[in-house]
């Protein structure tokens, strides 16, 4: 995740609380920035090698196969340039 994202978090709900409070706005902001980083994570370690293997295997396929195949590399494209510039999140 973007140093952009976490200074606008801060600048705007503040540092994170050093104890978790559920009804503190400070803390929901925090919690949420930290479940976007945990996705993010997820995606690139582990969806983004599965859809690179199928793209990889269906790439040499039939005609049909390489139109799926096509889909799944738009995905793939889309994934990765998100993950590599995280400034776009």
């Amino acid at each position: 995740m973007s140093n952009f994202v976490k200074e606008a978090i801060a600048q705007y709900w503040g540092e994170p609380c050093d104890d978790y409070e559920a009804g503190c706005p400070t803390c929901r902001a925090w919690a949420e920035y930290d479940t976007l980083v945990a996705v993010e994570e997820e995606v690139r370690d582990y969806y983004m090698p599965k859809i690179k293997n199928i793209f990889t295997r269906l790439h040499g396929g039939t005609d049909d196969m390489r139109d799926e195949g096509h889909k799944l590399w738009l995905i793939y494209s889309s994934l990765e340039s998100l993950t590599k510039d995280r400034s776009k999140l």
